[in-house]
């Protein structure tokens, strides 16, 4: 059975919300329950909305709440958990932005990081060892980075890498794939997947050239090696 997409789903729970669930895969797209990893529960109580995920077992996965579903605007509360259960971040929102603190845990329940936010803005933070003790303060977030001989540009190095397909090509079919693909903790891509395309003629050319890359530089969180999942458009025009 085709899948029917989040945002449509978004939009019908929009009109009338009392407790709805809706089950995803790995990469939170709309499945059936069993091939389910998360579940999702939309549920409004006393004028306001919850956006929570939880692992199938029942386990939270993510906590959200919100001003607005339809636009998506958080507002309140945003909270994370570790897949062990316990708490690894709490964030203040407000309309939409960060205003408030950023805290993250340990699992023992140490903070980690208290970072001070007005309307996005970082103000000022600290970061703490496990033992509570103050440490030298280090981004929440590094995101992955692609350097290739010096040259930083990863759309530039697609587009040099790029084979049009020949039948496209012969009969003048322009175009372009949104492609999403994870950056491991060793720096390689992986998990490649097309998310959007104009023409599947397309899809098999723009996700080899985006293979051929080599190693990033791995995102941090939390000073941590972490996957990071990135999506970048793959264009085709002809000269």
């Amino acid at each position: 059975m085709q899948r029917l997409s989040l945002i449509f789903i978004i939009l019908i729970l929009s009109l009338s919300i009392k407790c709805q669930i809706i089950y995803l895969d790995s990469n939170k797209s709309i499945t059936d329950k069993e091939s389910a990893v998360y579940y999702r529960d939309l549920s409004e109580k006393e004028g306001k909305l919850t956006d929570s995920y939880f692992y199938m077992n029942g386990q939270p996965h993510e906590i959200i709440e919100l001003q607005s579903l339809v636009p998506y605007v958080k507002d309140g509360k945003y909270r994370l958990y570790y897949v062990s259960g316990e708490l690894n971040y709490e964030i203040d929102y407000k309309d939409g932005a960060i205003d408030g603190y950023m805290i993250g845990y340990y699992k023992t329940g140490q903070i980690l990081r208290k970072d001070l936010y007005k309307n996005n803005i970082f103000s000022i933070g600290n970061c703490y060892t496990n033992n509570g003790h103050d440490t030298s303060y280090f981004p929440h977030l590094v995101p992955p980075e692609f350097n290739y001989r010096g040259n930083t540009n990863f759309r530039e190095f697609i587009q040099n890498n790029l084979k049009y397909p020949p039948i496209a090509a012969e009969n003048g079919i322009t175009g372009s794939v949104l492609v999403e693909f994870v950056v491991d903790t060793s720096g390689y891509i992986t998990e490649t997947r097309v998310k959007r395309t104009t023409n599947s003629i397309f899809n098999g050319s723009a996700v080899s050239a985006i293979r051929k890359s080599p190693r990033w530089k791995p995102a941090f969180r939390d000073g941590q090696k972490v996957k990071q999942s990135i999506v970048v458009p793959v264009y085709y025009y002809l000269k």
